[in-house]
């Protein structure tokens, strides 16, 4: 079966090289190339990602073509990796599979700018899609009782739970380390926790990644270090004593399911509906930071159950097939 992968219009490989997170699309396309004639659809400068493309084709011998070649629309099926990508494939008719990863209309709202496109688009997805996957749970019931009898299911964010896992025996000392890893956008309400970790007398608040806020955030006292690479991500995770997401909207949070992998306390806002009761929800980041820091003990039990919880729901060995599974049946 031929199948064609397709990212939102105007993405490629490069952008998830600078965002470190190409060697996680690799290890998930790797998945695909196993089953499937595998072909990926990029819209980035075609010399460059033809480079950043060789070695994994040459170890999972799959195919890149650039979004202006006509080849890529004979695939059998699309699989279209966020909603934005689903424009691409609308008018082709043929059968495809999408994600809506987030409450798009929400963000664009945050930000001041127009939702009622998303909304359409998605209106219009899920009347064509021949599947829709949601990795949040409560997104996806919300959307099954909006649009009865689409062919929506709930399927979260995967980790590879093998990499990312706990560490005993760690050395530590010094400032406590409060991590967030992820975009450094409004949304995140990443200025909310600079200020309750600055509260917090021996806290330091360690930012990964990149967005429009880093210098505002540094001037608030957080350490930016800027996007790192996927395969070194649980080393972040390990040196740190908490992980927080203050977000004011939420999907399923691929950087929360990691932490929590790796045995790390979460605390996390009320827009994270994932996770149950193996994180810390709360609207006070200060107390919940403060608590966790001063009883360690309390850190350690949460910890645990994260990673319980990661590996029972969100394991990548369990998840990524069931995933080719809806593809191989749309594509039938």
């Amino acid at each position: 079966m031929k199948v064609a992968v397709i990212p939102a219009p105007g993405s490629g490989l490069a952008s998830m090289a600078r965002t470190g997170q190409l060697e996680r699309f690799y290890a998930h396309l790797a998945y695909y190339a196993a089953r499937f004639h595998l072909t990926y659809v990029t819209w980035g400068d075609y010399p460059e990602e033809a480079r950043l493309w060789r070695p994994f084709a040459e170890q999972a011998g799959a195919r890149l073509v650039h979004a202006s070649q006509r080849e890529w629309r004979h695939a059998d099926v699309f699989r279209c990796m966020n909603l934005a990508a689903t424009k691409a494939v609308l008018r082709i008719g043929r059968p495809f599979v999408c994600s809506i990863g987030a409450d798009y209309a929400a963000i664009a709202r945050i930000h001041g700018r127009r939702a009622w496109k998303w909304k359409l688009l998605q209106a219009v997805a899920l009347r064509w899609a021949a599947r829709v996957l949601v990795p949040n749970r409560q997104m996806a019931t919300d959307l099954m009782v909006r649009y009865p009898g689409r062919p929506i299911v709930h399927h979260p964010n995967w980790v590879d739970v093998e990499r990312f896992c706990p560490e005993s025996g760690l050395p530590r000392g010094g400032d406590r380390r409060v991590l967030y890893v992820g975009r450094l956008v409004k949304e995140k309400n990443l200025e909310a926790l600079a200020a309750a970790v600055a509260a917090i007398p021996k806290a330091r608040l360690v930012l990964v990644g990149e967005g429009p806020l880093r210098a505002r955030l540094t001037a608030l006292g957080a350490e930016c270090v800027g996007p790192q690479p996927w395969t070194s991500l649980p080393h972040w995770y390990r040196g740190a004593d908490v992980f927080c997401l203050p977000s004011l909207t939420e999907g399923h949070p691929k950087a929360l399911a990691e932490a929590m992998a790796c045995g790390l306390a979460c605390i996390v806002s009320w827009a994270v509906s994932d996770g149950g009761d193996a994180v810390w929800r709360t609207s006070d980041f200060e107390g919940g930071i403060r608590d966790l820091l001063q009883w360690p003990w309390v850190a350690q039990d949460f910890g645990q159950r994260a990673r319980r919880y990661a590996v029972e729901h969100w394991d990548a060995r369990q998840l990524i097939p069931k995933e080719l599974d809806w593809v191989e049946e749309a594509g039938r």
